[in-house]
């Protein structure tokens, strides 16, 4: 079903970031270097049709939009938009709502090119969602995918703290789990790369806290001392194993990790 041209590549460049002090090095969802390579992958053609869903700050459609004729950007954040017009693409077409919801509104093969970038975590219903890519999407449409995988035993303890703080959260997929849900939708996988998305852990746990005070309340100096302090001494006494999956870096005062990503281009064909 494709898994003959699995290219498989291990890029290990993002462990010299987590020791690196300088922020403006470490890989992030604008890094250029990631989107170039992104744009490199999909090969856009000046004709074609890209539908961006879960496209937060529209990092994404903003690289590809000058290579191609229109991209929709779909995001449940009706904000987002404002990054978008921003950015002077005038051929991006911004539509709020629930992507997969808005996709089972587009007509059939309506895209040359789907992109899930760091968003198939949010999606309650993946098989779904996959189904309806390979539905809008031609023949020899292209799929790129790239999201974080986990083993199991990992998300046990993530899902914990990432569903108490995000509302749109669902789960990672492991490494299994996200090939098999790509082939049974009938895509063929041309190429799967890994790499490392670092991230500051007590930044991280910040995010987390002012996430769930999203609505404004006051909360307690001393609850949030203890939030930081739970949440820190739990990732810190993971299990080796599990220390080694996030690569975590204890010797930082900033508890760097990283969480290693799929980055996957599939064909329908």
């Amino acid at each position: 079903m494709g898994l003959q041209k699995v290219e498989a590549t291990k890029v290990t460049w993002y462990l010299k970031y987590i020791t690196e002090k300088d922020p403006e090095k470490w890989v992030r969802l604008a890094d250029p270097t990631s989107l170039k390579r992104m744009v490199q992958l999909v090969e856009p053609a000046s004709t074609d049709m890209v539908c961006d869903t879960g496209c937060g700050k529209g990092n994404a459609s903003i690289a590809i939009a000058e290579h191609v004729r229109k991209v929709i950007a779909i995001d449940v954040q009706a904000g987002q938009a404002e990054a978008i017009r921003g950015s002077g693409c005038a051929n991006i077409e911004f539509i709020p709502g629930d992507a997969l919801e808005v996709l089972k509104q587009q007509p059939d093969e309506q895209f040359n090119v789907l992109i899930c970038r760091a968003a198939l975590h949010h999606f309650s219903n993946k098989s779904e969602f996959m189904s309806e890519a390979y539905r809008v999407l031609e023949t020899n449409g292209r799929l790129y995918l790239m999201d974080p995988v986990m083993s199991p035993e990992l998300l046990l303890f993530w899902n914990v703290i990432s569903r108490i703080a995000e509302t749109d959260y669902q789960d990672y997929c492991s490494p299994e789990e996200m090939m098999q849900l790509i082939l049974s939708a009938g895509f063929c996988v041309h190429y799967r790369g890994e790499f490392g998305f670092p991230r500051n852990m007590r930044q991280w746990i910040d995010s987390k806290i002012c996430a769930v005070n999203s609505g404004g309340e006051e909360i307690d100096n001393d609850l949030v001392s203890h939030l930081r302090k739970t949440i820190w001494h739990s990732v810190m006494n993971l299990p080796p194993a599990l220390q080694n999956e996030l690569h975590l870096n204890r010797n930082s005062k900033e508890g760097w990790f990283a969480y290693n990503c799929f980055e996957i281009l599939a064909v329908k064909e």
